[in-house]
């Protein structure tokens, strides 16, 4: 993962996959000292037939500290607006 020009590595394990409908995996911070000790926490995707769309439900949970729900929400936040515009415009 690329942040602000520095590289972190974040490590997990599956404990759900059920295509096409859900993922859910634990996260934890390998690289960052400031967050490696904070334990795992655990990130579910759910995908959700819209008809000619698809609702994507993402939780987060398990986090050390309201300043890491912060840190995460942003980060999703633009992970997903980046998704978004890859998915409307190809680039």
């Amino acid at each position: 993962m690329h942040l602000g020009g520095e590289v972190y590595t974040v490590t997990g394990v599956y404990r759900e996959i059920r295509p096409p409908e859900k993922l859910v995996f634990t996260w934890r911070w390998e690289t960052d000292p400031d967050r490696g000790d904070a334990g795992d926490s655990v990130v579910t995707l759910e995908f959700l037939d819209r008809g000619r769309a698809t609702e994507l439900r993402l939780t987060h949970e398990r986090m050390a500290s309201d300043a890491a729900r912060a840190e995460h929400e942003k980060g999703w936040a633009g992970c997903l607006d980046r998704l978004q515009n890859f998915v409307s415009t190809g680039s």
